[in-house]
């Protein structure tokens, strides 16, 4: 059970001690409690601080008002007020741990769900943004997330199957690939899974808009990359398959008056790849949609394949170039342009 060492928080309005690796802890912890328990899972306004950010007896005010909801939401379950504050081996951070290590976020959509009971699964992150349904099965299961789910919910649905004895034979991100820069050939920096999606760090130049809501998903400003957290992942996934549009395009622009990327589509699958242990297979290029192939509002083609992300019983129907990069090197080790799956040797 992960115990702090020192106190976390402000107490009383002095700081504590706020030792860097404590306050990881505490927030660790956070990220595995549903809001409605009091944790920051699901909850819009939580942006995790980044480690870099973290300073001796200086809490990030995000952290201490976390904390202060947890035990305002929890007081029946605390023998004193909420303080703000989270003790070592205290009743609060012994809650926290009771309420992460028990909570399943899992989401039954059409009364359909599925417990697995083997050693080994395949894991589907399904964004609700893109139509069809999870592919379920006694090895394979399937986690709902939307525009509202901070991208620390998505990795939390890998830690539960991870905490719960799993070895993640295959990951699917189904979901859509985040352009920006406008024009027929737009820069691409990142994978829109959840809210702020997976991407390999850029500078807005304006805000960024969900494309279904226009609710501003970045704001203008400088983002880190947010692929160093999948490194806990490192051994217990074997490979991570991105269903979505132009995950590994080439493309990386900038002055493009919308955005400044770092890394390309492509260079961010190399990193991923890298960072969390898993071979990565991704689309260089758009991945089409059934729909606008049956009512031909779609002004091009590139082939009659049933979508991968829109017909779960075709996995592999790819459109356009398909590449799959080594975790060892980072390196493109596979690719196929036939619409079929990459094979690759594990171990390259």
């Amino acid at each position: 059970m992960p115990d702090v060492g020192s106190s976390v928080g402000i107490k009383d309005g002095t700081p504590c001690y706020n030792n860097p690796d404590d306050q990881k802890i505490v927030m660790d912890l956070l990220e595995k409690i549903d809001s409605s328990n009091g944790g920051v899972m699901g909850d819009p306004k939580w942006k995790r601080p980044a480690d870099a950010t973290l300073r001796w007896k200086v809490c990030p005010e995000l952290l201490r008002a976390a904390i202060l909801d947890f035990q305002t939401k929890n007081q029946a379950k605390l023998p004193y007020r909420p303080d703000g504050h989270v003790d070592p081996g205290g009743v609060t951070i012994r809650l926290m741990n009771s309420l992460a290590a028990s909570f399943s976020p899992t989401t039954v959509i059409g009364g359909v769900t599925v417990e697995g009971g083997l050693d080994e699964v395949e894991l589907e992150i399904h964004d609700l943004r893109i139509e069809g349904s999870g592919r379920f099965g006694a090895k394979r299961h399937v986690r709902y997330v939307n525009s509202k789910t901070p991208i620390s919910a998505v990795l939390n649905l890998v830690d539960i199957e991870i905490r719960n004895g799993k070895q993640i034979t295959r990951l699917d991100l189904l979901a859509h690939g985040y352009h920006v820069g406008g024009g027929s050939d737009p820069a691409l920096f990142g994978v829109m899974v959840g809210r702020e999606g997976i991407h390999g760090g850029f500078r807005a130049l304006k805000d960024l808009k969900d494309p279904d809501d226009g609710s501003i998903v970045f704001s203008t400003g400088s983002y880190a990359e947010n692929l160093s957290p999948w490194k806990r992942f490192r051994g217990r996934i074997d490979e991570i398959r991105f269903y979505s549009c132009g995950a590994a395009n080439r493309a990386h622009k900038t002055g493009t008056g919308v955005a400044d990327v770092d890394l390309s589509g492509y260079e961010m699958c190399s990193r991923l790849a890298v960072e969390s242990g898993a071979y990565v297979m991704a689309a260089e290029q758009t991945q089409n949609f059934i729909y606008w192939w049956d009512t031909g509002d779609w002004p091009w083609r590139q082939g009659d394949r049933s979508n991968t992300r829109v017909a779960p019983t075709s996995f592999g129907a790819w459109e356009g170039t398909v590449h799959v990069f080594s975790p060892i090197s980072g390196r493109e080790i596979a690719s196929s342009s036939n619409g079929a799956d990459p094979v690759y040797t594990p171990g390259a």
